[in-house]
């Protein structure tokens, strides 16, 4: 399930809740998975919560994990299923940033999907928490990796231009960076777009992380984005350059989409102040066809996977170049 709809899930309730005098709490489901049921709830005083339907005999396998903001609980909830059992993630009064309980939502949502077990489900509810626990309590600063700072900024500078051409909606529904998807960007047309940002401009080399990234198949065409950028003291933080898209997003769905899902990419925009200014150096595009180096699923021999590689800029030549028109014709 995409982030983009689990999302426009919860703007429904929220604004259900907030324009109607009728509820005083809501529940719609989410997605019905092999070994659970997903629901998500609201109420008037905004508590957002999570129902996952558990099997009785699974209950005393749940060791709730230890984190500040969230609350768990096993209960019969009949406004869902008269006798069945939910392990319900509720927002604590003691949230802080209540905004992320979206991300994080979509974030275990993505992560359960391919549970095999209830078992298995409570060991990824419990690494989910943890990855958000910083959010939740802020404990400590929650910080993003230079790397992950440098990976970012490359999605928003093309997010940023997919606005302007797409319009906002479209384009931030394009966007499947933050859910560790196998491409960055779908595009319209069945297209797909892989983002690569480097600051290594003598070592000219395009770093694959895996044998998925370029693999086109069950596509209309796949190109990869390679920004190079430099340390500038003219240029712009991570910080500028979201709130620079984020304040021209007019719709009020857009901006919660786009927040929730810089939350789950990993950047706390609010605290995480990042100082270094970057500009655009070079920016090229190349089309990943038969002719262009790579290594896929179909190439490995069985038994061999998570394979990373670089690709040498110098050994392209003209390779697969192109241009933004071709990704976006129809």
């Amino acid at each position: 399930m995409k982030s983009n709809d689990i999302y426009r899930i919860w703007m429904l309730l929220n604004d259900k809740i907030d324009t109607s005098k009728k509820f005083q709490s809501l529940i719609a489901p989410l997605i019905d998975l092999p070994h659970t049921k997903v629901y998500l709830g609201n109420n008037t005083t905004k508590e957002k919560k999570i129902y996952l339907d558990i099997e009785k005999e699974n209950v005393s396998l749940f060791v709730a994990p230890d984190v500040e903001g969230l609350d768990f609980s096993f209960k019969e909830v009949n406004e869902i299923s008269s006798g069945r059992i939910f392990l319900i993630i509720a927002m604590s009064s003691s949230l802080v940033l209540n905004e992320a309980f979206e991300g994080f939502s979509a974030a275990l949502v993505s992560s359960i999907e391919n549970a095999v077990s209830q078992e298995e489900i409570f060991e990824i509810i419990n690494d989910v928490c943890k990855a958000f626990d910083d959010y939740f309590s802020h404990k400590k600063k929650r910080q993003i990796g230079d790397l992950k700072e440098i990976g970012l900024f490359g999605e928003l500078l093309f997010l940023k231009n997919l606005v302007s051409r797409l319009g906002e909606r479209e384009a931030i529904g394009c966007w499947y960076g933050p859910e560790a998807n196998k491409h960055d960007y779908s595009l319209p047309g069945n297209k797909a777009l892989e983002i690569k940002t480097t600051t290594q401009q003598k070592k000219r080399f395009i770093p694959i992380s895996n044998e998925l990234q370029l693999d086109s198949e069950n596509t209309n065409g796949l190109w990869i984005k390679l920004y190079v950028i430099e340390r500038n003291a003219a240029g712009m933080t991570l910080n500028s350059l979201f709130f620079e898209i984020l304040s021209s997003l007019k719709e009020h769905d857009s901006v919660f989409i786009f927040k929730s899902k810089v939350y789950q990419y990993g950047f706390d925009f609010e605290n995480d102040i990042r100082i270094k200014k970057f500009s655009t150096s070079e920016e090229l595009l190349f089309k990943v066809d038969d002719g262009f180096p790579k290594i896929t699923r179909k190439s490995l021999p069985n038994g061999v996977f998570d394979v990373g590689y670089k690709i040498s800029r110098d050994g392209l030549g003209s390779v697969g170049k192109s241009k933004e028109e071709d990704v976006f014709c129809v």
